[in-house]
């Protein structure tokens, strides 16, 4: 869960690392966390906004398919 530091800087600790998104969300709506939910405007047409299109609908059609990609 965690990644060596590199150069000599500390290690990171990731417990989210492998949590999707909708668990963060989620996550930080119950703990009352504030957290930043909008998206940034040039997204959608970055090849990053597609990918991800197309890993939410391959989750909606198989809930542990992005966990199968890794």
């Amino acid at each position: 869960l965690g990644s060596p530091g590199e150069g000599g800087a500390l290690p990171r600790c990731r417990p989210l690392q492998f949590a999707s998104q909708k668990e963060v969300v989620l996550y930080a709506h119950f703990r009352r966390l504030d957290y930043f939910s909008e998206e940034c405007v040039y997204a959608p047409e970055a090849f990053r906004g597609h990918a991800r299109d197309l890993l939410k609908r391959l989750e909606a059609a198989r809930p542990s398919a992005v966990l199968d990609l890794v």
